[in-house]
């Protein structure tokens, strides 16, 4: 796991490229080195987290043995040793690094597809003068970049691009529309005109100054023309392609954890993790000063009952707000930092301990986990189908609240793309009727894209499969997978996802949906694999996620910071979004409508974001 960064440049120098490779030198703390021709005007840096071959034989930039290639690589491919098996590769180093180089030297991008792990990835052609850069195909690792008629610079981070220094970034509020919608950008999407993510399952090539950008892979290839029903079969398979990536995901020469919540993700992993590893594992987990929000008792049981080196960490209030900006700092860009702060010191607590950690990222997409699945499916039956504009309306002339809330989700379902309204509005973010009404036409504009969505063509899906498809290819890119990327590495700590496997995957996403939800039970086949190693009654509570007491906070120790930057002359100097809305939310907030604590959060964040980055 590392930090990356480089560009394609002829008035860009040595001293240019060390300054944008040390901005994420926290990726990276063990090694560094470049790469800078500057005939042909290319340059390559790296931060290394050395994790696999600790050797300086490791280190990148790395060349083919050819010498025709040269590589910067973050992340980790968990399937190496087989590849190597496969190709026959003679290789002088143990790394995983070697293996992808001299395989792209072999075989070109089609080799790509065959990689199993997370990585962005560059590879310069020094006889062509041609650059690749690949993103894998579930986005765990992120990469952005900037282009414009004689530049292209790209990083793991924003705040790489943004130290070039010679670049003059432009904020784009087209893409706040997606923000106020969902709580983050989604990719293409950046808070900057011409600085873009590069989406999961693509690689840029360019050369003589032409930029295309393909797919290598597609998740939607994967899907079969018809759905596995057997739930015996399913049941075994499953569970033997999970314990093989988990097994695959463990292989380090460093220390090695888990964290742990006492969930079913987290604690599935766990008994996995101790079942290959065929010895005591660490665990980590973290809790909260605001006991009605504490997993810690969860966490502590699940340890105990799988004999771990368990590790956990209690915080208070205080130690989790002092770290507000830092936080934000961290991601560049807008992005609702709710469960951001738990991770950041889960994270901070791990590294002193190992230096991977595994983590349940990508359970609940595919496992169809979240109310977003159920509330799919009803919303296709009767009467919500038929009836629900009808039903939505009345429910919003009710004095309940919680009666407005599902009024706004059922009013609303048919006329726009129907999964980013059902994602919104249970997370009680703003609809895009608020975003049409109460904010400037810029914001407006991009939130009624459909975020270039493709459902496969294999077989039709149905409503559930749909928002599955959603949250897999938006939530958990550019929101789910970011926020434990950013708050992982801000640490040096490298975070592995045992369940976007591609091998697992490739089966999980063939699965009947009658299998994921059964009887209104979410992440039904999981949970009866988890009960085989795990006692049952330890999961009979409802389902929390990993966020911190937001509403508490923002009616005492943050509502200082809330009253300063929904402060009227600020809100009304960015010109965002109308100053009188504004008022009206904050007063019916602290009067007691606590359903507006994410709308509040979200317009005093990026306040806060732009009077630090404007």
């Amino acid at each position: 796991m590392c930090g990356i960064a480089g560009f394609l440049s002829t008035t860009y120098n040595q001293d240019d490229l060390c300054r944008i490779t040390r901005s994420v030198s926290h990726r990276g703390p063990d090694a560094e080195g470049f790469y800078f021709n500057a005939e042909d005007g290319i340059g390559l840096g790296h931060r290394r987290l050395s994790i696999i071959d600790l050797s300086a034989a490791a280190n990148q930039p790395f060349y083919s043995k050819d010498r025709r290639y040269v590589m910067i690589f973050n992340g980790e491919i968990y399937n190496f040793r087989d590849l190597i098996r496969r190709y026959n590769l003679q290789t002088s180093t143990s790394s995983d690094t070697e293996v992808v180089i001299e395989l792209f030297a072999r075989h070109g991008v089609e080799v790509i597809k065959e990689l199993n792990g997370m990585f962005a990835l560059a590879i310069w052609d020094t006889r062509d003068k041609e650059l690749f850069i690949f993103r894998d195909r579930f986005g765990v690792k992120p990469l952005f970049y900037y282009r414009d008629e004689q530049h292209l610079v790209f990083a793991s981070e924003l705040k790489a691009i943004k130290a070039n220094g010679r670049i003059s970034l432009e904020v784009n509020e087209q893409s706040f529309g997606y923000y106020f919608h969902l709580g983050f950008i989604p990719g293409p999407h950046t808070a900057y005109k011409k600085v873009f993510k590069l989406n999961p399952g693509e690689y840029i090539r360019i050369r003589n100054q032409k930029l295309h950008i393909e797919k290598f892979v597609s998740l939607s290839q994967f899907a079969a023309e018809k759905t596995i029903t057997d739930e015996t079969e399913a049941l075994n398979k499953i569970e033997e392609l999970l314990a093989k990536a988990v097994e695959r995901q463990t292989i380090a020469d460093v220390p090695l954890g888990v964290f742990l919540s006492g969930g079913t993700d987290s604690s599935l992993i766990a008994a996995l993790t101790k079942k290959v590893s065929g010895g005591k594992i660490k665990t980590f987990s973290v809790g909260f000063s605001n006991s009605s929000f504490d997993e810690l008792p969860y966490a502590s049981k699940v340890a105990k009952y799988l004999d771990t080196e368990h590790h956990e960490i209690h915080i208070t209030d205080k130690q989790m707000l002092d770290k507000l900006y830092e936080i934000i700092d961290a991601y560049d860009e807008p992005y609702i930092i709710a469960s951001g702060f738990p991770t950041f010191s889960i994270s901070e607590f791990t590294r002193k301990h190992v230096t991977v950690a595994l983590s349940g990222e990508g359970s609940d997409e595919m496992f169809m986990g979240y109310g977003f699945h159920l509330w799919a499916k009803r919303m296709e039956q009767f009467p919500l189908k038929q009836l629900g504009g009808l039903i939505g309306r009345g429910l919003m002339m009710s004095q309940n609240i919680a009666h407005q809330q599902k009024g706004r989700l059922f009013k609303n379902a048919g006329k726009y793309f129907a999964q980013s309204h059902i994602f919104s509005q249970e997370q009680f973010y703003f609809s895009i009727d608020d975003i049409a009404s109460h904010f400037s036409p810029c914001c407006g504009q991009a939130s009624l894209q459909k975020f270039g969505m493709d459902f496969p063509s294999q077989r039709k899906f149905n409503a559930e499969e749909k928002q599955s498809w959603f949250d897999i290819n938006v939530y958990l890119v550019d929101d789910l997978l970011t926020k434990v990327d950013r708050a992982s590495m801000h640490y040096g700590l490298e975070a592995r996802v045992p369940f976007l496997d591609n091998d697992l995957f490739n089966y999980v996403i063939n699965l009947d949906s009658k299998l994921k939800i059964n009887n209104g039970n979410g992440k039904y086949l999981l949970k009866k694999i988890l009960y085989k190693y795990i006692p049952e009654e330890y999961f009979n509570r409802r389902k929390w996620g990993f966020a911190p007491p937001l509403v508490k906070w923002m009616k005492s120790d943050l509502r200082p910071v809330i009253e300063t930057y929904l402060e009227p002359s600020i809100v009304s100097n960015f010109g965002l979004v109308n100053n009188d809305y504004v008022q009206r939310l904050k007063k019916e907030y602290y009067k007691g409508n606590d359903r507006l604590y994410n709308k509040i959060w979200l317009l005093a964040l990026i306040h806060i974001w732009l009077s630090r980055n404007t």
